[in-house]
């Protein structure tokens, strides 16, 4: 599965974005604008998507 689009609000710095995905990407931008949570939003997506997702339980 490929996604196109993603939407991020209110994680970290990024308030509400929506960005369209291609196959290149490069992330430009001062310090703060948001590149670093950008890349934790979609580790985050990767750990989910494997069942890989802590949520903190201890069971």
């Amino acid at each position: 599965m490929k996604f196109k689009h993603v939407k991020v609000k209110g994680y970290k710095c990024l308030a509400d974005v929506g960005l369209e995905l291609r196959d290149l990407m490069v992330l430009i931008g001062p310090n703060g604008a948001g590149k670093t949570a950008l890349l934790e939003v979609f580790a985050l997506l990767r750990d989910a998507a494997q069942d890989r997702f802590d949520c903190g339980n201890t069971r």
